[in-house]
């Protein structure tokens, strides 16, 4: 007999829960660290480029916010294993980072984690699912024809899109006076910097280019890609099993680049969410060799992409 995605959890979960490993502290510092380098080198590299050539600094650009994009998005998916417990081992680590990264991420950590939960319990369920209710304009749940490919694509950068993808959750009610306190201190300073450019100041001017817009348009832009490939075309389905999917790439510097922190494993996110992203290439492997439900679906970056060909007409010539 088939397995829905309840019996699937219900088979699997007891060996991916001993499975599953959390981060020390040291690791998680470790993590924390290794995006900080990245961006400050992503800024780096752009001052000493621009030192020497306008016009490569204007080529480069685009690349340095896209990578500090990325990075940020990392810092997003830390908050998502925070909310779920399972970035550190110990619960007050995952509240201090989730708080301190959602202040920069302009989210509450309190209301994201309270609205995650809801986006598991009632995925696709626009009424009841309050992390997906403010994306329901973007007809997620319709299948994916070429043309629902097309209108997705033309939306990235429009302000509709990121002004949905911006501070979803900014405002929580359970913060004490220092995280709120802290909180409107980085606001201000981010407002200061956006009335620095007036007067052209240096300092104002790097905020603004290397963490503003980043923040403010990159980051959206990749949220709203990945409820793309996270779930557009499937949330009309009624089995977990089959409202979310995974687009894994091998190469393991390309997936840090392009889906930190496991992020690619949305499917088996969404059947095991107890279990820590670390461990989701090790369960996944086992659930590919033992359930045959689970195989039988698409897994792959590649696959998708093909899929995608297949279902977008190559334009006309002449």
């Amino acid at each position: 007999m088939s397995l829905n995605g309840s019996d699937v959890r219900a088979r699997f979960i007891k060996k991916f829960m001993y499975i599953s490993r959390k981060n020390t502290r040291s690791e998680a510092i470790l993590t924390l660290l290794l995006e900080v380098t990245a961006i400050t080198s992503c800024v780096l590299a752009s001052i000493l480029i621009l030192q020497h050539s306008l016009l490569a600094f204007v080529a480069f650009y685009p690349i340095a916010i896209a990578m500090i994009g990325m990075r940020l998005r990392c810092f997003g998916n830390i908050i998502h294993e925070c909310s779920h417990g399972g970035f550190v081992s110990e619960r007050t680590w995952n509240e201090a980072i989730g708080r301190l990264l959602s202040i920069l991420l302009l989210y509450s950590f309190s209301n994201y984690r309270r609205d995650h939960i809801t986006h598991h319990q009632y995925t696709g369920d626009y009424e009841r699912d309050r992390e997906f209710a403010e994306t329901a304009k973007f007809n997620f749940h319709e299948p994916l024809t070429s043309s629902r490919w097309i209108h997705y694509l033309r939306r990235f950068f429009v302000p509709e899109t990121i002004l949905a993808y911006t501070g979803r959750t900014f405002l929580g009610n359970d913060e004490s006076l220092p995280w709120r306190a802290g909180r409107l201190l980085y606001v201000g300073f981010l407002l200061a910097a956006v009335g620095g450019l007036v007067v052209l100041n240096p300092l104002a001017i790097a905020v603004v280019a290397f963490w503003i817009v980043p923040l403010c348009v990159v980051l959206p832009a990749i949220g709203y890609a990945t409820d793309i490939m996270d779930h557009a075309g499937l949330l009309q389905n009624e089995d977990d099993i089959d409202k979310a999917r995974n687009y894994v790439v091998q190469n393991a510097f390309v997936q840090w680049l392009l889906f930190p922190r496991n992020d690619s494993y949305h499917l088996f996110h969404h059947l095991f969410p107890a279990v820590s992203t670390r461990s989701f290439p090790e369960c996944h492997a086992i659930l590919m060799s033992e359930c045959p439900e689970y195989a039988a679906r698409k897994h792959s970056l590649m696959e998708w992409i093909e899929d995608f060909r297949h279902r977008t007409p190559a334009p006309s010539i002449g």
